[in-house]
């Protein structure tokens, strides 16, 4: 889940990636980040989320997943 969070986080901050990686969960200089044609700007910005990001926080991440889950309930036929 956190890839994904962070994935997220960087999609809300229009920040181009193709990816990011975790080496070492508790050890952020481990985490990568794979820019997708970020120009310098929006690469030192994603440094900074990526310095500060607290999964714990991320009330954004969890709402975006809410309205999905509740999108595919409501998508189904039986509902």
């Amino acid at each position: 889940m956190l890839i994904a969070q962070l994935i997220a986080l960087f999609r809300r901050a229009s920040i181009p990636i193709h990816g990011v990686s975790i080496g070492t969960l508790d050890d952020r200089t481990t985490w990568k980040v794979d820019y997708k044609g970020a120009t310098d700007a929006q690469q030192a910005a994603g440094a900074e989320l990526l310095a500060t990001f607290d999964p714990a926080t991320d009330t954004d991440y969890l709402k975006e997943r809410a309205e999905k889950a509740a999108t595919a309930y409501l998508a189904r036929p039986e509902t």
